[in-house]
């Protein structure tokens, strides 16, 4: 566990939903052939719209109510929402 924590970390992922969306899965029955795309560097490709607008919304300091869509495109944050989404 502290093991895929760091790792979710060091991929830029808030740890929390990054835990409660793939426990979840792994509780419903996900299947272990696809067990790889649940590692934080591949999460993201497969996370959520609404959990990683939660992570770009907690990663600027607001909640998701509080930021909007317009000030999430804007040009002093596009360059690390492209780092969270590629």
């Amino acid at each position: 566990m502290a093991s895929l924590i760091e790792t979710a970390k060091l991929q830029d992922i808030d740890s929390k939903p990054y835990l409660a969306d793939i426990l979840s899965k792994l509780v419903n029955g996900w299947p272990t052939a696809k067990i790889d795309e649940l590692l934080p560097w591949a999460w993201l490709s497969t996370a959520k719209p609404a959990l990683l607008h939660d992570q770009i919304c907690h990663q600027f300091g607001g909640s998701a109510s509080e930021i909007s869509c317009a000030s999430l495109a804007s040009a002093k944050t596009s360059s690390r929402i492209t780092r969270i989404v590629t």
